[in-house]
C-alpha cells in the first residue's frame, strides 16, 4: 500500500512520526510515551541494539549525544494496520556529524506497532541500511 488514506493508518503515521520528532527534537523522555515495555530494536545484520524500553530509549538518547544532525528525512511510507497490530515501513536518509566526520547515510525503517488499551505503541524495529545516493 503506498498511499496513507484511512484513519488507522493515519494514526499509526503519526505515532511513528512523533517517534521521529523526539530524537530529532533532542526530547528522547518524550519517547518512554510511545513504546511498550517490551520493545525491541534490531539492526541490519539481526543485532539487538535494545530490549526493553529503557534500552532502547537509551540507544537513541546515546545517537543523539554523540551525532549532531544535519538532514533527516523519510520517503515512500507504508502502512499496514490489522486490527490491533500496525506495520509502518518507510525509507530515511540522513546526514549528520561524528566524531568529526560527516555521515550519510540511507536505508528502510520499519516498526511494528501493537494497541494496548487505546493506544499505539511500537513493540519493535529494525532499521536496514542501503547505500547512499
Amino acid at each position: 500500500m503506498n498511499e496513507i488514506t484511512n484513519p488507522a493508518q493515519k494514526e499509526v503515521w503519526d505515532i511513528v512520526r512523533r517517534i521521529n520528532a523526539a530524537w530529532l527534537d533532542n526530547q528522547p523522555e518524550k519517547l518512554l510515551e510511545l513504546f511498550h515495555d517490551r520493545m525491541v530494536i534490531v539492526g541490519s545484520g539481526g543485532n539487538r541494539y535494545g530490549e526493553g524500553k529503557d534500552l532502547c530509549v537509551d540507544s537513541y538518547r546515546s545517537f543523539i549525544q554523540s551525532a549532531k544532525i544535519a538532514h533527516f528525512h523519510e520517503t515512500d511510507p507504508r502502512v499496514d494496520v490489522f486490527d490491533t497490530v500496525a506495520i509502518v515501513s518507510y525509507g530515511f536518509e540522513i546526514e549528520y556529524t561524528m566524531d568529526n566526520k560527516t555521515l550519510r547515510e540511507g536505508g528502510r525503517d520499519t516498526f511494528v506497532l501493537e494497541r494496548f488499551g487505546g493506544q499505539w505503541l511500537a513493540v519493535w524495529r529494525q532499521m536496514v541500511d542501503q547505500p547512499a545516493s
